[in-house]
């Protein structure tokens, strides 16, 4: 205890290291390079922070790279890269675990200029006992093969806003787990979701955006009423890239005035598939429908 440790180059853990057993606030690492465990190194966060800060001067954007034998649990990490920026880049699966305390479990520098690079990586945030959220406005690095999860409590509520790079806005497999219906994040840019889309609790909110599952790409989880994707008439829409015939669910609803789930299935048989298909819910009765109660 007694303040951050600040190392202005690489860190490379061959034994073990333990921030302040006591969780006390500032208790943290800061590191201005990259950060590797060997394979006999030991990282024991302690409900403390991982700072990655640009110290360069004149500043320039640099990138620092994450790399552990086994998967890297941080309880909390902050990214520091000022006006220029820093790229953390994942060179191995990483949990940012947050805490039962509510704080931030992923804080951005404030230029937005600050990127977690997922590299075709494993990126989980938060925990079953996490409910902490994102702060600032920093973005994601995705890739077709790059993986992120979204866990918490039945308590936790919106992890915040899920922005992507500009050219990088893919997942291969996207995982919403967290308190089950009510938004459990919302995207701020586009996305494509290439391999899975795992729907178990809490909806994905899609503001303006479009969520587009790729061709050949797969609904796992429990889509319901505790989990789904937000499609309101206002905003953006669940798109499909199709390849061949067959029967689809979208596993969508709206959140106007009642959050209600209302999916949408669509047959296709014969022609030529090359296209998208593209739904959003209106939260109103279509106007040449007369009946009374079934709209």
């Amino acid at each position: 205890s007694g303040g951050a440790l600040s190392v202005k180059g690489n860190v490379t853990n061959a034994g073990n290291i333990s921030l302040c057993s006591s969780g006390t606030l500032g208790d943290d690492l800061k590191v201005g390079g990259n950060y590797t465990n060997t394979g006999a190194g030991t990282f024991t966060g302690n409900n403390r922070a991982i700072w990655f800060v640009n110290f360069t001067s004149p500043i320039v954007p640099i990138t620092q790279i994450v790399t552990s034998a086994t998967a890297l649990t941080i309880p909390f990490v902050v990214t520091s890269g000022g006006t220029a920026g820093t790229t953390v880049q994942l060179a191995s699966d990483v949990i940012i675990s947050s805490s039962p305390t509510g704080a931030n479990v992923i804080s951005f520098g404030a230029s937005g200029a600050d990127v977690i690079d997922i590299n075709g990586r494993n990126l989980t945030i938060g925990d079953l006992t996490s409910i902490g959220t994102i702060a600032g406005t920093g973005t994601f690095k995705g890739s077709t093969t790059s993986n992120l999860s979204i866990l918490g409590t039945t308590a936790s509520g919106s992890i915040g806003t899920l922005s992507f790079t500009t050219g990088f806005e893919n997942l291969g497999t996207f995982t919403m787990n967290r308190q089950p219906s009510v938004v459990g994040c919302v995207l701020g840019t586009p996305l494509t979701v290439n391999t899975s889309l795992a729907l178990t609790n809490g909806h994905v909110d899609l503001g303006i955006n479009n969520l587009t599952l790729a061709s050949g790409a797969s609904i796992g989880g429990t889509p319901g009423s505790a989990s789904f994707v937000i499609a309101d008439d206002t905003g953006g829409q669940l798109t499909r890239t199709l390849s061949t015939s067959g029967t689809y669910t979208y596993p969508i609803g709206d959140n106007s005035g009642t959050t209600e789930y209302t999916p949408a299935t669509f047959t296709f048989t014969g022609g030529t598939y090359g296209g998208t298909v593209g739904v959003r819910v209106i939260d109103a009765v279509h106007p040449t429908n007369v009946g009374t109660t079934d709209h």
